[in-house]
């Protein structure tokens, strides 16, 4: 499979929608809110410019700070790169009921989170649009449609649950994702859940791993 082909924005737009998300699209009931944590860091512009990926998988999206932060230096990188978010857009548990926290409510609307529409017009509000490509999937499921339809990424950004074992899930799967020489990284290295995960994942495989700011870790896939 050409996985080079499929790897574009356009092909992923065509296998992954039936219609383009951003088609009709109108941002202007959803003003900018980039509110998340830890997403605007030069960290992602020094991998991305390490690394010129033409594709980079992001597990774990919210509003899209980090989506913007890493599709911005993808711009400048040139045009025909994707970034693709893979998220429910359900929160965490952590987020259940927390209807009047402004960091964590889900824009409840009939009984359904609405959170996915705050990101998407934050895509289209940054001019980011031509880069990047929402996938609403639980983490699992969208790993398994990489494998299937040979999509291999440069750089996979993982930051969805930090529960030990659903990191650990995460790491597996998205480890095959991975091109040989690609970058995985993540952040939240003070949960336990993440901490733990990361260093279990790379004692299991043989895998060095480092960390940023104390905050960050990053794994390279053997090449």
């Amino acid at each position: 499979m050409n996985t080079a082909t499929i790897a574009s924005r356009p092909e992923l737009l065509r296998r992954l929608h039936h219609v383009d998300p951003y088609e009709g699209f109108d941002p202007s009931p959803w003003p900018l809110d980039l509110q998340g944590w830890n997403g605007q860091s030069p960290f992602f512009a020094e991998l991305i410019d390490a690394l010129d990926p033409q594709l980079v998988i992001e597990v774990g999206t919210w509003k899209g700070q980090s989506a913007v932060t890493m599709a911005k230096a993808l711009q400048r990188r040139g045009p025909g790169r994707a970034l693709v978010c893979v998220d429910t857009w359900l929160g965490a548990v952590e987020f259940i009921g927390k209807h009047d926290d402004p960091e964590r409510a889900l824009g409840m609307t009939h009984g359904y989170p609405g959170v996915y529409y705050q990101f998407l017009a934050n895509v289209v509000h940054e001019g980011c649009d031509d880069v990047i490509v929402p996938f609403a999937q639980t983490s699992v499921n969208a790993a398994r449609w990489f494998l299937q339809h040979g999509v291999q990424a440069d750089l996979i950004y993982i930051d969805g649950s930090h529960e030990e074992n659903d990191v650990l899930f995460d790491l597996t799967y998205y480890w095959q994702v991975a091109k040989p020489g690609a970058v995985l990284f993540g952040d939240d290295l003070g949960w336990s859940g993440v901490h733990a995960a990361v260093a279990s994942f790379a004692a299991q495989n043989g895998v060095e791993w480092r960390t940023r700011d104390g905050n960050y870790w990053v794994m390279r896939k053997p090449g």
